[in-house]
């Protein structure tokens, strides 16, 4: 396997042999710091030397500089990751070569470096073809026996995908977010195990009076009436959510304020992927104008079906005592009529005397029928139960069909 390093010979050092000077020998100060210099490169390749299998075959980019940020070794991961091959990044700058973005000052990075020993953090880094990428950095700076900085290790990881699947997720979060605190008709805020408030949306605001700085933290009993806080209804709900998932209920609640209103309220247990429950969340809808209406609706509707009953019984009175006793009259007079004229000699007027009196008769049945239909006397003296029986036996006597109750 190629070693994609700078190796010794690469700075002027043949391996074996006393490096060449970097200044005239009379200089032994110059001498002595390119002699120390050289010997700390030559250290370090050997480092490189005995680890470079192992830094070929990792999938992350590995990159080995000096001190000044010259790249002495390029591995494959990083081959990959940039599009430099090994020959054209050795000897360069790195931080020129990748253009690197860094989230802090170089100046805190080489601080960090230079008394921690380490830095880690996210870098923004070019590729060969011009594409910007993010990656995970960690840098170990490497010291000779004698403590002096002889080069850096970067450990570099793409993180590229998992930053922008980050970034489309906050910005979900955050139009979700938005949408839930813009909505005003409904309260909707989230709550721990414990049942406390942890989100508040303005709906809520609107709703219940408190503000979001006001409520958070506190326990959402603080909305239920002290009848209902003493029998343990808020706990008792928060249980049910989380044994079947939802609940749903109807209640009187309380404002800030101290007023009541009418609350529609569900409750969803909320559980994460493993299905560990992780707290609730709470909708709730101001219903106190719509219950008014339907009360309001219940009290008309109930005043119209007494108002019909009373005209029905008004209606059955009239039948019963005027109608009815009209036609009885009528038929009377028309028994004393056939009485009195004996056998009429007329066959045609005897006929019709005789069906006048049986339409009489009818009459006078279908009135009383009638009157005890709209409302029957029996209802009121005897109940409901004997006046059923009591229509169905006349359903029966009229039609034929027996019936049964």
């Amino acid at each position: 396997m190629e070693l994609k390093s700078a190796l010794p010979s690469e700075v002027g050092v043949e391996p074996g042999t006393e490096p060449a000077p970097a200044a005239p020998r009379e200089h032994a100060a110059g001498e002595a710091a390119y002699r120390d210099r050289t010997f700390d490169l030559l250290r370090l390749n050997e480092v490189l030397a005995e680890k470079v299998k192992l830094l070929e075959i990792a999938h992350d980019a590995i990159v080995v500089r000096s001190v000044d940020s010259s790249i002495l070794l390029w591995n494959r991961g990083a081959e990959l990751l940039y599009g430099w091959q090994a020959q054209e990044a050795l000897g360069k700058i790195s931080h020129a070569l990748l253009h690197t973005k860094f989230p802090v000052s170089c100046e805190e990075v080489d601080r960090s470096l230079s008394e921690e020993g380490w830095w880690e953090g996210e870098l923004v880094h070019t590729r060969r073809d011009g594409a910007e990428i993010t990656v995970a950095s960690r840098q170990v700076l490497k010291r000779n026996d004698e403590g002096r900085p002889v080069g850096i290790l970067e450990i570099n990881r793409d993180i590229t995908a998992q930053k922008r699947a980050e970034h489309k997720l906050r910005e979900s979060a955050q139009r979700f977010r938005l949408l839930v605190e813009g909505v005003k008709d409904y309260a909707i805020f989230s709550l721990d195990l414990r049942g406390n408030i942890t989100s508040w949306n303005q709906g809520a605001a609107r709703i219940k009076g408190y503000s979001a700085r006001e409520i958070v933290g506190q326990h959402f009993s603080v909305f239920y009436c002290q009848e209902d806080v003493l029998a343990g209804k808020p706990e008792e709900l928060l249980r049910i959510a989380a044994a079947e998932g939802r609940v749903e209920d109807e209640g009187w609640r309380v404002r800030k304020d101290g007023t009541r209103f009418w609350a529609d309220v569900v409750i969803t247990a909320l559980r994460d992927e493993a299905g560990a429950l992780r707290g609730f969340s709470k909708v709730t809808r101001d219903t106190t104008e719509r219950r008014t209406y339907e009360e309001a609706l219940r009290e008309l509707s109930g005043r119209l079906l007494r108002l019909q009953d009373e005209e029905r019984r008004r209606m059955a009175r009239e039948l019963h005592d005027s109608t009815a006793q009209t036609l009885a009259a009528l038929s009377l007079n028309l028994a004393l009529v056939k009485q009195r004229t004996g056998g009429l000699d007329d066959p045609r007027t005897a006929k019709a005397l005789a069906e006048s009196l049986e339409l009489a008769d009818q009459a006078s049945r279908e009135i009383r029928t009638l009157s005890y239909l709209l409302h029957p006397p029996m209802l009121d003296e005897a109940g409901l139960s004997h006046a059923l029986r009591w229509y169905a036996d006349g359903f029966a006597n009229r039609t034929g069909i027996k019936t049964d109750i």
